[in-house]
């Protein structure tokens, strides 16, 4: 029987190159356990590994999957989790279909879970069904923190560099952006869609297809999907899938809060312990509440109540009848297939960066004749090949474009996305009065990297699989750090850094021969 430390092998749940998952047994506890082991020579793996048992061993809850051990072994490092008899949630929904009691007890456990995370600082980045699991008397444990990060740690990954599962990604995800817990938010309402509906909203066939839907798609809206279920439950769904994470709830603490509030079945339990500090500034905030209110009824007692009363009122009607604010053209949803007509204007709401700080009316000036300002500046892209247009995660176009867009000025993230290339990003800035022009050519800005191998090798980037050579088309990254790892059972891994520049020389060919151990790179 094959063993690890003090550990004896019981069954192969999943194995990937250097990377395994057993379940396993304690040879002198006798505890069966999850082994999850790693035998590569990458340092930023296996540090990724040790920080991944730093982190459930911080977190400490019941709502994480315990662990028991870590060590190394021989050159292989492993982690002893608890072993938990049931399912991940992608298994369990294959196999049940949950009723609306279920859907919400789940979202509830969930938003949990989750919560658990978030108050700790950490943003999990790589929240999915397989890493959600269920066992048989229906609790929910989250688990797999491989890309969990501190909140004071977040920072940006290498250009092209995505990390997490494209199904469940947000927007910001997909674009690179600095994260917070409101992309495990967006994550987290995936899931719950996916449970109640189902199914995945944003599926499609091609990575490049599902980034799409999840920047531009609005899913049909959860109660039309599913009658049954309350409207409270399908509202709070279709609020966690907001494009803009400004929309979303900030962390799951307010989610969980929702459910409790709204479910019958929750709302008498306690209040976790970790939010029970939480309710103690809402407490301080009604006191100051009650104080003020005692204040202004002795003022009336002595000032005379009737002007008191008659300035509140005449207050409170003067903010009823301000004017509200238009709902701006951003604000719709543009569907992957819906191109703006060509006089039409992109706009964005005041709060929003890159805004024109001097608004022109969006009629002609009566005594002037002059047009807006936005009618006279207009934006054009041209690249090569053919790419998505997106401004400000917004869809707009695809290129070759037909005509300009009228456009505001003002600074936008420009996005394009072709499904054979990385996804690109760029800031631009519109200038007022002016035809403004950009042309992006995606083979001179990414790195194109042809990759032999002899006789054959399962490759990876930066851990992610790419795919068994031979490739059936070049690999393209973006400007940044890269490890490139080729495998094959039958002989030594082979591993390499890639750097690339911006301005360097874009064109790589990698052969190796992985028998004879030899290798080229030019």
């Amino acid at each position: 029987m094959k063993s690890i430390a003090n550990y004896e092998i019981i069954k192969t749940i999943a194995e990937s190159g250097p990377s395994a998952v057993y379940v396993a047994r304690h040879k002198k506890l006798g505890r069966k356990t999850l082994l999850k082991v790693y035998s590569g020579a990458d340092k930023a793996l296996i540090e990724r590994f040790e920080r991944e048992a730093r982190i459930v061993a911080d977190l400490n809850s019941d709502a994480i999957v315990a662990i028991y051990d870590f060590g190394e072994d021989d050159g292989r490092f492993f982690i002893s989790m608890e072993y938990i008899d049931g399912w991940n949630l992608q298994d369990y929904l294959s196999d049940h279909k949950p009723d609306v009691a279920e859907v919400i007890d789940f979202s509830y456990q969930i938003s949990y879970c989750l919560t658990v995370l978030h108050q700790k600082g950490y943003i999990h980045r790589d929240l999915k069904p397989e890493n959600i699991l269920v066992d048989r008397q229906k609790r929910i444990k989250l688990t797999d923190f491989g890309l969990t990060l501190h909140q004071s740690l977040n920072r940006i990954t290498s250009d092209g560099d995505l990390l997490g599962t494209p199904l469940y990604m947000s927007p910001e995800q997909i674009n690179n952006r600095p994260l917070t817990p409101a992309s495990d938010v967006f994550s987290m309402g995936i899931i719950f869609y996916q449970m109640a509906s189902g199914t995945n909203p944003f599926e499609a066939g091609q990575v490049g297809e599902v980034f799409s839907k999840i920047l531009t798609y609005t899913p049909p809206h959860l109660s039309d999907i599913q009658p049954s279920l309350p409207q409270w439950y399908a509202e709070l769904v279709m609020r966690l899938l907001e494009k803009e994470a400004g929309k979303r709830p900030p962390t799951a603490a307010e989610v969980f809060l929702r459910i409790k509030e709204k479910s019958l079945a929750h709302q008498n339990n306690d209040l976790p312990a970790v939010l029970r500090d939480e309710e103690k500034p809402r407490i301080k905030t009604w006191g100051i509440y009650v104080a003020l209110f005692t204040a202004i009824l002795t003022l009336g007692y002595f000032y005379g109540f009737e002007y008191i009363k008659d300035s509140f009122w005449l207050s409170r009607d003067s903010i009823q009848q301000a004017p509200k604010f238009a709902v701006t053209d951003s604000q719709k949803i543009l569907q992957p297939d819906t191109l703006p007509p060509a006089n039409e204007t992109i706009s964005r709401p005041d709060n929003e960066i890159g805004m024109a700080t001097n608004q022109t009316s969006s009629d002609s000036n009566p005594a002037t004749g002059q047009l807006p300002e936005e009618d006279k500046t207009t934006f054009f892209v041209k690249t090569y090949p053919w790419c998505n247009i997106f401004l400000d995660y917004r869809l707009v176009g695809t290129t070759p474009m037909a005509k300009p867009i009228h456009i505001k000025p003002g600074k936008y993230i420009l996005g394009l996305q072709n499904p054979n290339y990385p996804s690109y990003t760029d800031t631009i800035r519109i200038e007022a009065f002016k035809a403004n022009s950009f042309a992006y050519n995606l083979d001179s800005l990414l790195l194109r990297v042809d990759l032999q191998v002899l006789p054959w090798g399962n490759v990876y980037i930066d851990d992610k699989y790419i795919g068994t050579t031979p490739l059936q088309k070049p690999l393209y990254l973006a400007p940044g750090k890269y490890i490139i790892r080729v495998t094959n059972d039958f002989y030594p891994t082979w591993v390499d850094t890639i750097v690339y520049l911006k301005n360097s020389s874009n064109r790589k060919r990698i052969v190796l021969d992985l028998k004879n151990r030899k290798h080229g790179i030019n």
